[in-house]
């Protein structure tokens, strides 16, 4: 079905690993031309995000569950984690357990944490940012945006210590939301569309020059794209860029991810 997350080696870009809604996860070794399931029978087959760790390209993280915003999208059952490339898998931190969201849109490693955003369809269940200090055994929810449940799609880390997430409050709220070193959050407005018409955010930072930062931005219905939004100062002010070239797109709650070459900070994928 529907593939939810791809990632790459970091110092072999033909390896490639990607996680579909209902399929598990595959891998490719030769840049995406051929690809072999690498997901376990016994694990749930419904995948959210993948990550690898910076320290150790061999171990990546995935978490299940798909975190679209329809009814016929797929809970998953926690973080599992393969230290091997993928060829051996374990569970790492169970859902319920660990009240994590059963539906995750973002896995990222930044600042010594392992950061992981969900959403979720049924109140009774976590939805937000979390943290884990050590790997995944442990985590921490973010309440500085809100201590009710919050959907969270899309993180990016800037190297001086901000973090950076695309979060969706139900309302004024909604947008682009900055934390800084102290621990303290700020919503980011300037340029950017109001938040009670926003809806799903899509984050990506230029590696080659991280004060340059973009921002794909659906609307509240999840059909049309409002934007793509580019920051040259780490998120304080935006400009549109994109254009009409996204004026056809009608599922901005599903299709919705960037990205930007990592030595290239004007190249830009959608």
């Amino acid at each position: 079905g529907r593939v939810t997350t791809l990632i790459a080696h970091p110092a072999d870009p033909r390896r490639l690993w990607a996680g579909a809604a209902a399929g598990g996860v595959w891998s490719s070794a030769d840049g995406g031309a051929n690809w072999q399931s690498c997901w376990p029978k016994w694990a749930s087959p419904n995948i959210g995000a993948l990550a690898s760790d910076p320290a150790d390209p061999n171990v990546i993280y995935c978490a299940t569950g798909e975190a679209n915003l329809s009814p016929d999208c797929y809970p998953g059952t926690g973080l599992y984690v393969s230290r091997d490339g993928g060829g051996n898998w374990e569970l790492l931190a169970a859902a319920d357990a660990h009240n994590l969201p059963r539906r995750i849109g973002v896995l990222l490693p930044a600042h010594s944490i392992l950061y992981m955003g969900g959403i979720t369809l049924d109140e009774q269940h976590p939805a937000g940012l979390y943290g884990s200090p050590d790997g995944g055994k442990t985590w921490l929810r973010e309440d500085g945006p809100s201590s009710s449940n919050y959907f969270c799609h899309s993180l990016a880390a800037h190297p001086d210590g901000f973090l950076l997430a695309g979060l969706d409050l139900g309302g004024a709220q909604t947008g682009i939301w900055r934390r800084g070193g102290d621990g303290a959050w700020k919503q980011l407005h300037g340029g950017l569309p109001a938040g009670d018409v926003t809806g799903r955010i899509s984050l990506a930072i230029a590696r080659s020059r991280p004060d340059t930062v973009y921002a794909l931005v659906g609307n509240r219905l999840g059909s049309e794209v409002l934007g793509v939004f580019r920051s040259h100062d780490g998120g304080e002010r935006w400009q549109e860029v994109g254009g009409a070239h996204f004026a056809a797109e009608g599922q901005s709650c599903y299709n919705n991810t960037i990205a930007v070459h990592p030595d290239d900070p004007d190249t830009v994928v959608c």
